[in-house]
């Protein structure tokens, strides 16, 4: 029993080794993954083993951490009550009042852009500890059949 584990530990450190294999980390750009993500690409370079890329996963849409996306929050809740006069004409009376939820949409949208801004600062800090750094946005669905993956692999390839 020995001699066979001994070889297969022997043949899968050859696979690893091989030049035609190389490893994807993926992580969220979230603190605590992307520091886990950090320290095993340092292990795979200290290894000598072939980077192929990092992917950060179900990232937000690069558009948030624009100024302009803040400036638009800001000016969409400073501007909430005129908006939501002028829109309740055509809101149903049982409805929470609009300014509300403008105020509300404002406010989340700022947050977002806060966190957008976060991630986009992991993703510099990232740039260089893989050849190729993908981001992938968050999905709508989970990635669970042959028409998610074919959506994933489609952004991945846009993005490579």
């Amino acid at each position: 029993m020995y001699g066979g584990f001994v070889e297969r530990a022997r043949a899968v450190s050859r696979l690893l080794s091989d030049e035609r294999t190389s490893f994807l980390v993926v992580a969220t750009p979230e603190p605590a993954p992307l520091r886990e993500a950090e320290f095993f690409l340092r292990e795979l370079a200290s290894r000598r083993y072939e980077i192929g890329g990092l992917v950060l996963n179900r990232a937000l849409p690069g558009s948030l951490s624009l100024a302009v996306t803040e400036v638009a929050a800001d000016e969409l809740g400073r501007d909430a009550a005129s908006l939501a006069a002028s829109a309740a004409s055509d809101l149903d009376s049982t409805a929470p009042p609009p300014s509300a939820s403008l105020g509300i949409a404002a406010h989340t949208t700022r947050e977002w852009s806060v966190v957008a801004r976060r991630e986009a600062a992991a993703r510099d800090r990232v740039a260089n500890d893989a050849p190729v750094v993908v981001t992938v946005p968050s999905l709508d669905e989970e990635v669970g059949n042959l028409e998610g993956i074919l959506t994933l692999a489609g952004i991945l390839g846009d993005a490579a």
